[in-house]
């Protein structure tokens, strides 16, 4: 009888885990390049500094001007933090209320990914229906204003779509609609890739539509 018992408690004892281990699985993001590029700067910035860091932060300023409609000052992605930089971040620092001082600290910088972080955010809120949630998040990259730089498929944006790749050949719009699709289906707990290729290219999704029978024949 003794046996029995602890027989039985080990095994509820496993399924426990194993199913807290795929209720784990199940709330991470297949597309997950995200992440890095949310991550915290090494040190704080300022003009005379060089290196990769100061290349993401000149994305971002370059897409802060972009998205803003303004450019008092022509950046360049050269990775180095000279007087243009400087005044750049003091602008945008000063437009989006903190003390314009050209130096971009951990604040500043939480500032400039903002729109990132938030499009990137798995709460749905009230919304219930596949259709809803799908509609929500692909609306928040939208109202966020996902784009790419210098028209050559470059930045933050094309990278967390991209699985941290982009460049001239990284065309990102399949890239997108997998992160839409991984955005709704992890808020069900599910990962989108045991239903869609998570693939770059439309005519992979396109040949797996028409294998399964998904797409309306044509008239």
């Amino acid at each position: 009888m003794m046996t029995k018992t602890i027989l039985i408690t080990a095994l509820h004892f496993i399924m426990t885990n194993l199913i807290n281990a795929q209720n784990q699985r199940d709330t991470l993001m297949v597309k997950q390049s995200y992440i890095k590029e949310l991550a915290p700067l090494s040190k704080t910035y300022q003009k005379g500094d060089s290196g990769s860091e100061v290349r993401k932060i000149e994305e971002w300023l370059m897409l802060w001007q972009l998205n803003e409609n303004y450019v008092d000052v022509i950046l360049e992605l050269d990775s180095k933090f000279d007087d243009k930089t400087e005044k750049t971040v003091k602008e945008i620092q000063k437009f989006i209320g903190l003390k314009p001082t050209g130096v971009v600290d951990s604040i500043t910088w939480q500032a400039l990914i903002n729109p990132l972080k938030e499009s990137f955010d798995l709460n749905s809120y009230h919304h219930q229906s596949v259709r809803e949630k799908m509609k929500y998040f692909a609306t928040k990259h939208i109202q966020f204003r996902s784009s790419e730089l210098d028209e050559d498929n470059t930045g933050p944006w094309i990278r967390s779509y991209m699985d941290s790749n982009d460049g001239g050949w990284a065309y990102w719009c399949q890239g997108f609609v997998c992160t839409i699709l991984d955005q709704t289906f992890i808020s069900i707990g599910k990962r989108f890739d045991l239903y869609y290729p998570n693939t770059w290219a439309c005519e992979t999704m396109r040949k797996h539509a028409r294998n399964r029978g998904l797409l309306e024949p044509t008239v």
